[in-house]
């Protein structure tokens, strides 16, 4: 890390340090073409040591990334702890030094997730490798952060502990076992691996009050009206907080009908909605990657459907999640125009996209939809964003409430959009946070 980053990544550590309890158990990881423990992993008695060790870290030159997640993870298992045992791989630059195979690396975290030890990755700035960081991420049980400005390191540090002291499973395992029927399963939005008849989705641990929804596309073989079993989904977690494992089972089951009409009445109009709103991320996230292949016109023409798809669908249901993700895309295509011509931008703009899919994976979709009820950093940006421009005087406390709400309708009214509310892409854009 160059100074400037090293500083502001010094401060989150030293934040960090003051989060954690008494009883908590740290260890602090430094690497760059060597990997060293900078503070080997102990319990939390005196933290003036600790924080001593941050402020006398220097800007390296190589980045031996996998090298630092190893010994990272090694300190955690060092400690024969029971609770949550989580790595924070932070990094700004490319993996050049030791392994710097992708799929090698994401083969490590996943080893060191089956030993209990979960990770989640921080890029920082505009030269690392956003498709490494997710994928350790995604191998690793974690979750994965773009950092625009090393001011946010600090944020990102708290939302990822306020993540890791609310949550209710540790080693999570979901999968789908098909029924005879079942000739093929296909699972949007996450990562899957398939074994003879059973599909694993590859989810990170939930935490209190958290809800996600999966989307699987079936492939059934043909069959005459009536009851049929599709298959039975299973999952399993460890409590965190005892360490018992449970196991639950449920069976999958669909009546086969011939007439549309008794198909219409049956909808759930909100499963209905979830699934063309995962269905469009997919699609969102499949034209971003056209883009980074080099081809823009695959990309808008992708983007192009999308929106005609959601315009349908927008006047089937007249649903807002699909009205501001139909923004989102409309909003695209000057995003795509603007990262063609400019590399730093092109950069920039892939991470943060791909950061957001990675997010709305999980059932976050507060990259472009905030309205009431909502919670978390995301919500405490715009607090702060409203307030910078006069429009919101009240806590920055990432509680989306009616107070928040009304400021955001008002600086709608002043910018001219559509009073509403919610903070949605053209808002949230216009406010620099999109």
């Amino acid at each position: 890390a160059d100074k400037g980053k090293l500083d502001y990544a010094k401060q989150a550590a030293r934040d960090l340090v003051g989060m954690l309890s008494g009883s908590d158990i740290l260890g602090i990881v430094q690497y760059d073409d060597r990997v060293e423990p900078l503070w080997p992993s102990a319990p939390l008695e005196n933290r003036e040591p600790i924080r001593r060790a941050i402020a006398a870290l220097t800007p390296g030159g190589s980045t031996n990334l996998a090298g630092g997640m190893l010994e990272g993870g090694r300190q955690v298992l060092h400690n024969r702890f029971g609770g949550i045992r989580r790595v924070l791989l932070l990094s700004d630059g490319l993996a050049n030094v030791g392994v710097t195979d992708r799929a090698a690396i994401a083969r490590m975290a996943a080893s060191l997730r089956h030993q209990g030890v979960q990770i989640s990755a921080l890029g920082l700035g505009l030269d690392y490798d956003e498709n490494l960081m997710q994928a350790i991420a995604e191998s690793g049980g974690g979750n994965y952060y773009y950092i625009e400005h090393p001011s946010q390191v600090s944020r990102i540090f708290t939302e990822e502990m306020g993540i890791l002291s609310s949550l209710v499973t540790r080693d999570f395992v979901l999968s789908f076992h098909w029924g005879d029927s079942v000739r093929g399963v296909r699972v949007l939005g996450y990562p899957t691996s398939h074994q003879e008849r059973r599909t694993t989705v590859n989810m990170t641990d939930f935490h209190a009050g958290e809800e996600r929804t999966l989307l699987l596309q079936l492939d059934l073989a043909a069959a005459p009206p009536g009851s049929q079993s599709l298959g039975s989904f299973h999952l399993g977690y460890r409590d965190p907080a005892q360490g018992k494992r449970h196991e639950l089972s449920r069976p999958v089951a669909v009546e086969r009908v011939r007439e549309p009409e008794r198909v219409a009445r049956s909808e759930n109009r909100g499963a209905a909605v979830e699934s063309r709103l995962i269905a469009a991320d997919h699609e969102h996230e499949e034209a971003v990657r056209l883009f980074e292949q080099g081809d823009a016109p695959a990309a808008r023409a992708r983007m192009a459907a999308m929106d005609q798809a959601l315009q349908r669908d927008l006047g089937r249901y007249q649903d807002v999640k699909l009205r501001k993700k139909l923004e989102a895309v409309q909003l695209e295509a000057g995003a795509i125009a603007q990262a063609e011509n400019d590399g730093d931008t092109r950069k920039g703009y892939l991470k943060q996209r791909k950061a957001d899919f990675y997010r709305s994976q999980q059932g976050k979709r507060d990259g472009y939809l905030m309205q009431v009820g909502a919670k978390g950093e995301k919500v405490k940006d715009l607090q702060r964003a409203l307030k910078g421009k006069g429009f919101y005087d009240g806590e920055e406390n990432g509680v989306y409430d009616e107070q928040l709400r009304r400021a955001v309708a008002a600086f709608q009214k002043a910018a001219g959009f559509p009073e509403d509310g919610i903070a949605g892409p053209r808002t949230l854009n216009r406010l620099g946070l999109y």
